[in-house]
């Protein structure tokens, strides 16, 4: 009778053994594949370029341009003019993913290629003789 209840014992202690190490090792998460949607459609979609994201994507613009908030698939150009007048002392000048500075006939942009500085301001003499004045007419300085 000993031997039987020990065999059971043993038997049960087996099959709990067993079971548990059927549960560890052939327990799976699932196997989740993301799609890449850029390979797919999304890459025909975007003006420029397509970023795979997981379960999505995104379009991407080159510099100076923008994704707006109602079109994602399109870039359109940031006019860098509306802030601080793109940093140029006079005129600013919108150009596709850039902008350059402008100046007035009489002015020429300075070395920084955002300041307008007089013409010929080192030809002018510093004095005009007696009875005339100094003018800087159209860029040129002279006594008149």
């Amino acid at each position: 009778m000993k031997l039987a209840i020990y065999i059971s014992i043993m038997y049960l202690y087996y099959v709990v053994i067993y079971l548990f190490h059927l549960s560890k090792v052939y327990t799976y998460a699932p196997l989740i594949v993301d799609e890449d949607e850029c390979s797919s459609y999304a890459d025909t979609k975007c003006q420029y370029k397509c970023r795979n994201t997981p379960g999505s994507f995104e379009c991407l613009c080159p510099t100076g341009l923008y994704a707006p908030d109602m079109n994602k698939f399109i870039c359109i150009d940031h006019n860098e003019c509306t802030v601080n007048n793109g940093g140029c002392s006079h005129t600013c000048v919108n150009e596709w993913t850039s902008h350059h500075c402008e100046c007035p006939p009489e002015m020429k942009l300075g070395t920084d290629e955002r300041t307008c500085v007089p013409k010929n301001r080192a030809g002018c003499p510093r004095r005009c003789p007696s009875g005339k004045r100094l003018s800087r007419e159209g860029g040129v300085c002279r006594c008149v």
